[in-house]
């Protein structure tokens, strides 16, 4: 039995998980109740004030332990299992694979640099080039902004937030959208891995990419007329991609033969592989 099945099937990890999915379900329970019934809420919920700030308090506190935690995990499973590939072959040969260092080490540190670089012209150069300019306006509490929007990366939630009428809906529809992802291993039921040898799934991707900027846009408008209904057939095709397009790919699409090993992938002909190994022998 590995660490990671150790670790899951243990009876503090197992508890902990429960007692945390069930304060979360619950912080979402309150949220949607005081979005529906605010000032019922309020006077309900004054006598809880400080469990609730102390459960918030206290989930802020130990994820980031959380988060170091996963870390190590992904570490352990990165070393006893190995890294995967564009390819999405597995290793055959002594030459599929490559020593950590120096080659891992000189590409991620030169991309590090990199970042690093963009990074410190924006923080020390323009650091307000990508601020709301909304948010240089004097607070006032006697007036409401017309057009709130979130920062750009959650758009595309908050547009399927709004093309639902149903205040509980929309809520339920926004997480739905994000945790459909954690669910992608069972819903991709394609033994192969790799896109490049799935010439309709391909399709089926990039017009997923689309529709998600598209929803990241409509998120940025105000929420009406023409842009709540666009919001709502991307939204359905958002979901369909996850729950019916991706199973049904799995199942009836017809992939590219496969190559036999990553080296024959990358240098296109098994014959040149072959060379390639015994050249370097």
């Amino acid at each position: 039995m590995t660490l990671g099945k150790r670790l899951v099937g243990s009876r503090p990890f197992q508890r902990a998980v429960g007692v945390m999915a069930a304060e979360y379900l619950r912080l979402v329970w309150m949220t949607t109740r005081f979005t529906m019934e605010p000032e019922g809420f309020v006077e309900s919920a004054k006598p809880n004030i400080p469990v609730i700030v102390g459960i918030w308090h206290g989930q802020h506190y130990l994820l980031p332990f959380m988060i170091a935690g996963v870390v190590v995990l992904h570490i352990w499973a990165l070393h006893v299992h190995g890294s995967n590939n564009p390819a999405g072959i597995e290793k055959n040969t002594a030459k599929d694979t490559l020593p950590f260092h120096p080659y891992f080490t000189v590409k991620d540190g030169f991309a590090l640099v990199c970042f690093l670089a963009f990074f410190g012209w924006f923080v020390f150069y323009v650091p307000n080039y990508l601020y709301n300019a909304d948010n240089y306006i004097e607070a006032n509490p006697l007036l409401t902004p017309v057009h709130i929007v979130p920062e750009w990366y959650y758009l595309p939630f908050y547009a399927i937030l709004r093309s639902i009428p149903s205040k509980l809906g929309g809520t339920a529809a926004m997480f739905a959208s994000v945790f459909i992802i954690a669910f992608l291993p069972w819903l991709d039921t394609s033994k192969v891995k790799s896109a490049a040898y799935r010439p309709l799934f391909r399709v089926f991707f990039w017009i997923f990419v689309a529709c998600t900027v598209l929803l990241g846009y409509m998120g940025s408008q105000p929420p009406e007329g023409g842009y709540v209904i666009a919001a709502r057939f991307l939204t359905v095709y958002y979901f369909l991609y996850f729950l019916v397009i991706l199973p049904l790919l799995g199942r009836f699409e017809k992939p590219r033969p496969l190559p036999p090993s990553i080296c024959d992938a990358v240098l296109g002909k098994p014959g040149q592989a072959a060379a390639a190994e015994a050249n370097s022998m």
